[in-house]
């Protein structure tokens, strides 16, 4: 069951005052949620990584180039 169909039982529960089917539903709405934004937040935390280590090797790069061009012009 997908977490719209969960949610949608949530409510209904809600709606109906049957607070069983609403607890039921709401724990597995959870944890699918919190499951899902773990996977989806580690997935991004490396994407973000990967993109400031290549940031910052590039900024190296930059650098090291500036430092090479100074020293040829001082010679």
């Amino acid at each position: 069951m997908d977490t719209k169909e969960l949610l949608q039982q949530v409510v209904d529960g809600l709606i109906n005052e049957d607070e069983a089917v609403a607890n039921k539903a709401f724990r597995q709405y959870s944890t699918l949620k919190v499951r899902g934004l773990l996977e989806g937040d580690t997935a991004k935390g490396m994407k973000k990584m990967k993109k400031k280590e290549k940031a910052a090797c590039d900024d190296d790069d930059a650098v090291t180039k500036d430092v090479m061009d100074k020293e040829k012009k001082d010679d």
